[in-house]
C-alpha cells in the first residue's frame, strides 16, 4: 500500500513538472524549427547596420523618458540611448544652407575599417537637421538624404552636405514647388553600384510639358545629368534594378518595368492589385489583393506561386514581413507568417525555390523587426512574456 502511494506521488510530481515545463515553453515560445538553423538568444532589442549591432530602446527606457519630463519646460531630460557595443560613436556636425535657411546637421557615425556607418536614432527626434536617416550610395561613404521636400548628398569623408540636384527644370523652379508644400524630390533609390539615382518629383504638376502627376526622375552621378523617366509613376516601395537598363517597381497601375534608356517606356507586367513585398534583382516577391504571393524572375519573366511549396501552403497565417539578404552569390529571404497563436519564420531560397521553417515563436511575442546582420545571419527582435529578446539565427547550413 505504501509503495502504491509512493508511486502515485512520484507520478503526480512528474506530471506537475511536465506541465510546468510545457507552460514555460509556451511562454518563452521560441522553438528552432530546423536543426540546421542555429539560434542564439540575447536579452534586449537590437538591430544591425552594416553588420554593426545597435541596441534599441525598450520598455525601461520608455518609462525613464516619460518620467523625465520637466514641469517648467515641458521637455524630457532623458535621452534615448542607441549603443553600438565594440564601436565608438562620433558626432559629426555639418552646416548647410537650404532654401535660404541655415541648419546644423548632426550625425552619429561609427567606423568599421574604411566604412563610415551613420546610426539613425528614430526616437531621438529629427529637429531641423539632427538625426536624419541616410541611404548609402553604392559602397562609398556618400549618402542621399531626403529633407524638407528635396534630396541632398551627405559626404561623411569630407563631412559636408551637397545640393547636387538642379534647382530648375523645364521652367519650373524648386521654390515654386516647395512653396506649394509639394516635393521637388523624394523617395530616393540609389542603384546598387552607386552610379544612378531614381527619385520621385511633383514638379510636373507645374509644367505644361508633362501630365500633371507624380513623375520618376533619373540622375546620373557620373555625369551630373538628369531626365524624366516616366509620368504618373512613383517610388513608394521596394524596387529591383536591372543594371542600367530598367527598374521594376509597383504603382497604382500595377507591377511595372520602367526603361532607364527610353523616356516614358513603361511595361505593365501585372495590372492593379499587385504590389512588391520584397525585391532583389532578378527576384521580386509580389503580393496580390487576395493575399497570395508569387515569385517573379525578372530575367526569365516567369511567375512561381509560393503556394506551390507544400510547407508554405500548409502553414496557416498571413505574411507579416519579407526581407532579402541582398547577397548576389547566395540570395535568401526571411519570411514571417503570423497566425493567431504563433509566428513562423521561414528561410526562402529563390534560386532553388526551396523553403525551410527556421523558427516558431509564441503569439504572445510581439515582433519589432527582422533584419539581416550579414548574408547568413538573421536578427529577429521583439517583446514577449519574458521581456525583450533578440534572436540571431545562423542559416548558413539550412540548404
Amino acid at each position: 500500500m505504501k509503495n502504491r502511494r509512493a508511486l502515485k506521488k512520484r507520478v503526480l510530481i512528474c506530471v506537475i513538472v511536465l506541465i510546468a515545463a510545457m507552460i514555460c515553453t509556451a511562454c518563452s515560445g521560441a522553438v528552432a524549427s530546423d536543426k540546421s538553423a542555429h539560434v542564439f538568444v540575447s536579452n534586449g532589442l537590437s538591430t544591425y547596420v552594416d553588420g554593426v549591432k545597435v541596441t534599441i530602446p525598450g520598455q525601461k527606457e520608455h518609462r525613464k523618458f516619460m518620467d523625465s519630463f520637466d514641469e517648467e519646460t515641458g521637455r524630457p531630460t532623458y535621452e534615448y540611448g542607441y549603443d553600438t557595443p565594440g564601436y565608438e560613436q562620433k558626432t559629426v556636425e555639418m552646416d548647410f544652407d537650404y532654401g535660404g535657411r541655415e541648419a546644423d546637421f548632426l550625425f552619429s557615425v561609427v567606423e568599421k575599417g574604411e566604412k563610415k556607418i551613420p546610426i539613425y536614432k528614430p526616437l531621438c527626434g529629427s529637429g531641423d537637421g539632427t538625426n536624419q536617416p541616410l541611404t548609402r550610395i553604392g559602397d562609398s561613404n556618400r549618402f542621399v538624404m531626403e529633407f524638407k521636400g528635396s534630396v541632398y548628398m551627405v559626404d561623411l569623408d569630407e563631412e559636408r552636405i551637397i545640393d547636387f540636384l538642379a534647382g530648375e527644370s523645364d521652367g519650373v523652379t524648386i521654390d515654386t514647388v516647395l512653396d506649394a508644400h509639394m516635393n521637388w524630390a523624394c523617395h530616393p533609390r540609389p542603384s546598387p553600384d552607386g552610379s544612378l539615382l531614381i527619385y520621385q518629383t511633383d514638379r510636373c504638376y507645374f509644367s505644361e510639358l508633362y501630365p500633371h502627376a507624380p513623375a520618376l526622375m533619373l540622375y546620373d552621378f557620373g555625369t551630373g545629368s538628369e531626365k524624366v523617366l516616366a509620368y504618373d509613376c512613383a517610388t513608394y516601395g521596394p524596387i529591383a534594378w536591372n543594371g542600367d537598363k530598367s527598374v521594376f517597381l509597383d504603382y497604382f497601375t500595377g507591377f511595372l518595368e520602367v526603361s532607364l534608356t527610353e523616356e516614358n517606356r513603361v511595361e505593365v507586367i501585372c495590372g492593379e492589385g499587385s504590389d512588391i513585398a520584397a525585391a532583389f534583382y532578378p527576384y521580386v516577391i509580389l503580393r496580390t489583393d487576395d493575399l497570395s504571393y508569387q515569385l517573379f524572375n525578372c530575367r526569365t519573366r516567369v511567375f512561381s506561386p509560393l503556394d506551390d511549396i507544400p510547407l508554405f501552403r500548409d502553414t496557416p497565417g498571413n505574411i507579416a514581413g519579407i526581407g532579402f539578404n541582398k547577397a548576389e552569390d547566395d540570395p535568401l529571404a526571411v519570411i514571417r507568417r503570423a497566425d493567431f497563436d504563433h509566428y513562423t519564420y521561414f528561410l526562402f531560397d529563390p534560386v532553388s525555390f526551396r523553403l525551410a521553417k527556421i523558427l516558431q515563436i509564441n503569439g504572445l511575442f510581439t515582433p519589432a523587426e527582422e533584419i539581416w546582420k550579414d548574408s547568413q545571419t538573421v536578427a529577429i527582435s521583439g517583446t514577449g512574456p519574458e521581456g525583450e529578446k533578440t534572436y540571431l539565427i545562423d542559416v548558413s547550413k539550412v540548404f
